[in-house]
């Protein structure tokens, strides 16, 4: 039978800490909008953009089961109904869940951020929430078969309903999460305060520098917030750091922004995009950087009567990193044709609006969304952003069709995927137990194992809906997806595709290896690892792909230019479909030029898993 506890943390480092240090080698994690290694920096992230007050920092569920029951299910299993547990009674609110085995009473520890990220309201510290867990949880233990405990009369009064206890009020403070996921781009990419300024402004977050303080202003909030309450990395003294430390970086790789720019094109449609982006770099002999001492103090500072939120001079975004004009035009894209193109389902309100099904406070333009529940708004880039979980720097770089962008993150690094203003629904998924039976009998078809099927869909990278559909999507998201569908009387299955299938399946690489696995589709990646796609780690280089497309190869070998050969696997590795065979005689015939070798090997390799394990979702 399942118990649940509940206690209120002052301390959610030594929480985190406590909770992660005691998982054994067959233990689960999951988290939802923080990262298990810095989940107590998130909590506090959200506690200071909300201004949060009070000592405690986080939230302890316990939820556990005895040996008996433990043994009924897997780990992953048990890890999924904690998940189902919090989001049912602590919708919008972070969280980290570690699930326990070694005792053989399976239990899971789970951290909950105090701090809506939508709303930014605490969670009350009342025993309510004990009693409301409690019969959650004796609900979902029901649903899988599992025992509960009989309740005590003396309980029942105080379990009112949910509606009674929450009367919440949102209190409009997401924007300042949202202000600092823009921040946070700015930052990673400004060298001097007019470019971070103007970068900031292209967002439409107006920012006033003074002699000691910077304050920042989102759209719609008159307001302002100053930045040592964002952080210290958001104030004047740590921006100048960033500052300097960009400018270190940027030296370190002349040219690098005229590349960006597109003023480098001489590797322009060759199928090793990046390759020979360092040579040409080296060429370069226009030097963006001064060579004297910077001021990375120097700022425009106007008294506040006189500041307005108008951008800086076009002249002052002459040596920004990210060309300005590359924002502007991914802002220019239209909402609503982004959302008839990937069948993102919306409706019209009872005023006319436009808004998204399923998020009716999420109402839509031509060029500018806002969210009414949290007071968060923006353009096509965040839109593109959570829809297909990018960050914001990739977003524009999809919308523009514009990879160069992304050498900024192949070369200083990823800026964290920060808040999501909206999640856009997807349709209905079939009951959990019955989508994992289905898969499992889908997989049996094309020679995978079945266990496969938890950790897929455990990934959300395979969708199953209500009426049976299986459908696997790529790792940018879901703008595209293989769909299968059972044949009459059970014969088979009929594919067929929908949108643009060009994303990978799953991509990894390790620059000491010379040669790439590449796997025409998900079920040889799977016959060849089984469960080892998700849970173990590979030696070299590894690429799968949704179904054949050349373009997905090209991207990954521009991306990887210590790359020197290819070896092509396919689930019809006997005999290759026509069309896996022109895209292997096109690869090989293209690639001999540029020194990269191309085979077709009919044997499944063993990949090896000699190494530490690597999460690929």
């Amino acid at each position: 039978m399942g118990v649940v506890k509940i206690a209120f943390i002052k301390h959610a480092g030594n929480l985190i800490q406590y909770v992660l240090g005691e998982k054994g080698p067959g233990d689960i994690v999951d988290s939802h909008d923080c990262s298990p290694d810095t989940a107590a920096q998130d909590f506090q992230l959200f506690r200071n953009v909300h201004s949060g007050k009070g000592t405690v920092e986080a939230v302890h569920v316990i939820q556990s089961w005895n040996k008996e029951e433990s043994a009924k299910f897997s780990p992953e299993e048990f890890n999924l109904l904690g998940r189902r547990l919090i989001e049912g009674h602590f919708p919008g609110h972070g969280f980290l869940i570690v699930t326990h085995t070694g005792t053989g009473n399976t239990h899971n520890h789970i951290a909950v951020c105090p701090w809506n990220t939508e709303t930014g309201q605490k969670i009350e510290h009342k025993k309510r929430h004990l009693y409301q867990l409690r019969d959650l949880n004796d609900s979902l233990s029901k649903e899988k078969g599992l025992s509960v405990i009989e309740r005590s009369a003396k309980e029942r009064p105080i379990n009112l309903p949910d509606n009674v206890w929450k009367m919440v009020m949102a209190d409009r403070r997401s924007h300042m999460i949202d202000l600092v996921n823009k921040a946070d781009l700015a930052r990673a990419y400004a060298t001097n305060f007019n470019e971070y300024v103007g970068l900031m402004g292209e967002f439409g977050v107006a920012v006033r520098c003074e002699k000691k303080n910077i304050t920042y202003f989102y759209p719609g909030i008159e307001r302002g917030k100053r930045g040592d309450k964002l952080g210290r990395k958001y104030d004047l003294q740590g921006l100048e750091e960033g500052f300097r430390s960009n400018d270190l970086k940027f030296r370190e790789h002349r040219g690098l922004r005229d590349y960006v720019a597109g003023k480098i094109d001489t590797a322009k449609g060759k199928p090793g995009l990046f390759n020979e982006v360092a040579s040409e770099l080296e060429k370069n002999a226009g030097n963006v950087f001064e060579r004297s001492v910077k001021d990375y103090s120097k700022k425009e500072i106007l008294p506040r009567r006189e500041w307005t939120k108008e951008y800086p001079h076009e002249i002052k975004f002459q040596s920004s990193m990210i060309p300005i004009e590359e924002i502007r035009r991914a802002k220019r894209e239209n909402i609503l044709d982004y959302c008839r193109h990937n069948n993102i389902k919306t409706e019209r309100n009872k005023d006319g609006a436009t808004i998204l099904s399923g998020r009716a406070y999420v109402v839509l333009s031509d060029y500018e969304w806002v969210n009414k529940k949290n007071g968060t708004r923006g353009t096509l880039i965040e839109f593109v952003a959570a829809h297909k979980n990018l960050t914001l720097l990739q977003a524009i770089s999809d919308i523009n069709k514009n990879p160069r962008l992304l050498m900024l993150e192949k070369t200083f690094g990823v800026e964290k995927k920060g808040f999501k203003s909206f999640y856009i629904p997807k349709e209905e998924k079939m009951e959990d137990s019955r989508a994992l039976s289905e898969l499992r009998f889908f997989l049996r078809g094309h020679g995978v194992t079945q266990d496969v099927g938890e950790s897929l869909l455990k990934s959300e990278r395979v969708h199953i809906d209500k009426s049976g559909l299986i459908r696997f999507f790529g790792e940018e998201g879901d703008k595209g997806a293989v769909e299968f569908e059972r044949e009459e009387k059970g014969a088979g299955w009929k594919k067929k595709t929908h949108g643009a299938v060009n994303s990978p399946f799953i991509s990894r690489s390790n620059p000491s290896e010379k040669t790439a696995t590449v796997f025409l589709d998900p079920f040889s990646a799977l016959k060849a690892g089984g469960r080892a796609v998700f849970d173990g780690g590979y030696r070299g280089n590894v690429l799968t792909l949704l179904q054949p497309d050349k373009e997905v190869i090209d991207r990954y070998v521009a991306g990887n230019p210590h790359i020197e050969r290819l070896e092509i696997f396919s689930f019809h590795a006997e005999k290759p479909s026509r069309v896996e065979l022109d895209l292997f005689n096109n690869l090989k015939h293209r690639y001999q030029n540029f020194g990269i070798d191309v085979s077709f090997n009919d044997k499944t390799p063993q990949l090896s898993r000699d190494v530490p394990e690597i999460s690929f979702f």
